[in-house]
Order: structure tokens, then sequence, then C-alpha cells
């Protein structure tokens, strides 16, 4: 039971550097949107980028949107366009998460106003 607890706060630890960067392109799925991509760029305590998304009920559709947000320690926050009211409101897609030890984000995945949806992004490469 001692060695788990150590493991859990060791893991924690490595995840929470402050050293951590979320440049790049960030790619994934969930079943209701089969493939997830975000590209960001760092600076300071600022991202901003751009993402695309496919939805499983629409295959060959594609969601895209340019993307602002923020990051504080591990955790990360980015938002697209804002949605005029006569659609909904809210933003054209949305992620929040936190960074791993695996150096993963994992969070919850949202276009427009629709069902959350949970979510891994592994890093797929550099931001161009």
């Amino acid at each position: 039971m001692r060695w788990r607890t150590v493991v859990v706060v060791l893991s924690s630890a490595l995840a929470c550097g402050d050293g951590q960067s979320f440049d790049g392109a960030w790619s994934g799925g969930s079943a209701q949107y089969p493939q997830v991509r975000l590209i960001l760029t760092q600076q300071g305590d600022s991202l901003h980028g751009s993402g695309l998304a496919t939805r499983s009920s629409a295959p060959g559709t594609e969601i895209s949107s340019t993307l602002i947000g923020s990051w504080h320690g591990d955790t990360v926050y980015v938002r697209g366009v804002a949605l005029p009211p006569s659609v909904g409101g809210g933003f054209a897609m949305q992620f929040g998460g936190r960074l791993t030890a695996f150096s993963n984000l994992v969070g919850t995945f949202v276009v427009a106003n629709e069902p959350p949806s949970g979510m891994l992004l592994e890093r797929v490469g550099d931001a161009p």
C-alpha cells in the first residue's frame, strides 16, 4: 500500500513541472469525435492555435476553429470562436484538461453546445 502512494505522488510531481510546454500538435479521439487535432503555440501563460475535429454522426464533416487559452502548472484550457446567441451561444470548440506524467493531455472536449466528451490527446509533433 505504501508503494502505490509513492508512485501516485511521484507521477503527480512529474506532471507538474514548471518547464512544461504545450507547444505542438496534439491528436486523439473518442466515440463522439473520432479525430481531434489541436495545434498549440505557447507564449508565456497564453496559448493560441487551431483545432480540427470530425463527428462520428457526420463522417467526412470537419469542424475547425482558431483557439485561444491559457495554462497554469499542468492544467490547460483553450476555446474557439464565440458563437452567436441565435445558435445557442457558447464556443465553436473547447478543451480543458491536464498534462499527465506520460506527457499526454487528458480532459474534456466540447463542440458548440453538444455533450462533452472525455478525451486523451497525444503529442504528435511540434508546432509549425
